[in-house]
């Protein structure tokens, strides 16, 4: 929870009575050498650059930060979303081809910084596995649709995280018409086809047929739905039936092109996740 104390107030009211200051002294004429003497114990006042956005590290917000970015983990490339409710979806592609999720719920004001801890998932080269451990993600600075920067840990370890790249189409809202139809997801000879359809306000339906190795009883059903700040990223919720048994999952869903798609999945207990590429 964010906590306001007497120290965030008193730096709020001396930085507007510094600024007063300031400029009371240059209109009675001090000029800058006497409005700098006498205003010593206000410090420097920071940059005076009108275009500085930099957000200060004592308003630092999911709001502030949210997009669709991309950066670097380290030396990995990582796609980044960050939702104003304070979630934030990873995917990190390191140098082999191996690919990680790391997912948070809720990144919250801690002091300067914003904090929030989740689940880091490993998904395996060779198999259909998925890894799950603990980690960490704090914010430490951003400048809205510019950049953000942070670190990230997990066990012992520890990464900088930077994302330098803010992808503009997250300002333009889902458009339910063009994700009905047709998709298809493949992984070797297992394959999902998926369908979008329904008219109702705010929602589609989202259900998936599938067939090959070890899809062969699969059918899934969920939901796409618009979120409260209405950008591109829409909600997921999907239940996965194979062999009488249901696993639920819960995500987002992004379109990136008329024919190419994504769903990031995590499952209700956090237990397993799931990167679904539909393209038709």
């Amino acid at each position: 929870m964010m906590r306001i104390g007497s120290e965030n107030i008193s730096f709020y009211l001396n930085e507007g009575v510094c600024k007063m200051l300031n400029q009371w002294m240059r209109w009675i004429g001090l000029g800058a050498v006497g409005a700098a003497a006498s205003l010593a114990g206000c410090g420097s006042g920071g940059s005076s650059d009108p275009t500085d956005n930099t957000v200060s590290t004592n308003t630092l917000t999911a709001e502030q930060v949210q997009g669709i970015w991309r950066g670097s983990l380290s030396a990995d490339e990582v796609n980044t979303v960050i939702l104003p409710d304070g979630q934030a979806w990873a995917v990190v592609t390191h140098t082999d081809g191996s690919r990680e999720l790391w997912q948070s719920d809720k990144l919250q004001p801690a002091g300067s910084t914003l904090q929030g801890d989740g689940k880091r998932y490993t998904f395996s080269l060779t198999s259909n596995s998925v890894a799950v451990s603990n980690f960490g993600l704090t914010v430490t600075a951003a400048t809205p649709k510019t950049s953000v920067t942070a670190s990230t840990n997990s066990g012992t370890q520890n990464w900088p995280l930077s994302l330098t790249i803010y992808d503009t189409r997250y300002d333009t809202p889902a458009n339910f018409n063009e994700w009905i139809g047709n998709w298809q997801t493949q992984n070797g000879t297992a394959k999902v086809t998926w369908t979008v359809s329904g008219t109702e306000v705010g929602q589609r339906s989202l259900t998936g047929v599938g067939s090959g190795t070890g899809q062969d009883d699969c059918t899934y059903n969920g939901t796409l739905r618009t979120r409260n700040e209405n950008k591109a990223v829409l909600d997921v919720n999907l239940t996965q039936t194979c062999s009488s048994v249901n696993i639920v999952f819960k995500g987002i869903g992004i379109m990136s092109s008329s024919t190419r798609a994504s769903l990031t999945l995590v499952t209700q207990d956090a237990q397993s996740a799931a990167l679904l590429a539909l393209t038709r």
